[in-house]
């Protein structure tokens, strides 16, 4: 127990491996949705540049260049797309505009509740668990308990008080009666006793009708740029993720990946979004997938992000110690200053070179 409260305490002071950690103060989010050809990127912070990938999350001071013959996309803040100027370097700043109210938004609060797995022999909440939903159809589904014949599901909250039995670890929600915006809990009882309660409690939340109105028409505007389907459903999660809704985002990475997607950054965030609702093993997963993907893309910062976040995941002290260790040599690589002295002091921490 000890050692998950200084694991957790230590990551909760310092956010590292991430675009978020150095941009706290700037909300607008810029995508790489395609590249072809010769592309390099440049963060503000490194001292040279590195191959650009699909799913590169970009910052204003950060630069692009391509080859005569390359091409690259980025879909901006603002949803706009940015054609970067081929055979020369640019700032991002120079092509995609600060907004005062982004439609797609850097993830300043990335962690989770939690560093410990689900136990297997709980029927525990899959989705929608602690996210913004858009509206009152919903499915539940939930993890199947062996030898369990049958599931009773609640729902309650503003004024509802639902419940249904079903033989399978799924079942829609209708939308009767109507849920309103506000926050419902989730509850199910297997028939052998097991409770979804000893697991932590959870909820999700209706976002109001005016919200809910910018949110679908942000997403028109993103589905009329014509991207890749593998870029779109990337930009679209990321929007559903600028505005909570963790569940929808989730949804449309799982489609993708089952589809066959090798990007990287679609196994990273979808890794992250598991993290923030507390599917801890789900995770774990998508970050071992994310980080062969970027092993064999010669990818160092997708490599360093995978590991950042298996080490913060991990109850062991070994383990998070040989994860950060090894993003922490990556980071060295790319000359990253100042997340390997991050990285430094977490890891002084855990070993216990530093009060």
């Amino acid at each position: 127990m000890k050692l998950k409260i200084l694991v957790q305490l230590i990551f909760t002071m310092a956010l590292v491996g991430s675009p978020t950690s150095s941009l706290a103060h700037q909300d607008e989010l810029n995508i790489v949705v395609e590249v072809k050809g010769e592309v390099h990127l440049k963060r503000a912070v490194w001292p040279k540049y590195q191959f650009a990938e699909i799913g590169n999350l970009l910052r204003p001071s950060d630069r692009l260049r391509l080859g005569r013959k390359a091409s690259v996309k980025v879909l901006c803040n603002n949803l706009l797309v940015w054609n970067v100027p081929s055979g020369r370097e640019s700032l991002v700043s120079s092509g995609c505009q600060s907004t005062a109210n982004p439609a797609i938004k850097f993830d300043n609060n990335p962690r989770g509740p939690s560093r410990s797995p689900q136990d297997s022999t709980i029927p525990y909440i899959i989705s929608p668990r602690d996210t913004m939903l858009l509206d009152s159809k919903v499915i539940l589904r939930w993890n199947p308990v062996k030898g369990a014949k049958y599931y009773i599901v609640c729902i309650e909250g503003e004024k509802v008080n639902w419940a249904i039995q079903v033989t399978k670890p799924e079942v829609a929600y209708r939308g009767e009666p109507p849920l309103k915006p506000g926050i419902y809990w989730i509850t199910v009882l297997a028939d052998n006793g097991e409770s979804s309660t000893s697991d932590v409690p959870v909820e999700f939340r209706i976002l109001n009708q005016e919200t809910a109105l910018q949110v679908q028409s942000a997403v028109q505007q993103l589905k009329q740029q014509s991207l890749d389907p593998e870029a779109t459903a990337l930009a679209l999660a990321h929007l559903y993720r600028s505005y909570g809704l963790k569940a929808g985002a989730i949804e449309v990475l799982e489609k993708v990946i089952n589809s066959g997607s090798q990007i990287s950054a679609v196994y990273q965030l979808l890794g992250d979004l598991y993290k923030q609702t507390g599917l801890i093993s789900f995770a774990k997963n998508q970050y071992l997938k994310a980080l062969k993907l970027s092993e064999a893309e010669s990818n160092l910062e997708g490599k360093a992000l995978a590991q950042v976040s298996l080490g913060e995941i991990e109850e062991s002290r070994d383990q998070v110690i040989h994860w950060l260790q090894a993003a922490q040599n990556n980071y060295l690589v790319l000359g990253d200053k100042e997340q390997v002295e991050k990285l430094r002091q977490q890891l002084a921490k855990l070993q216990g070179r530093l009060p």
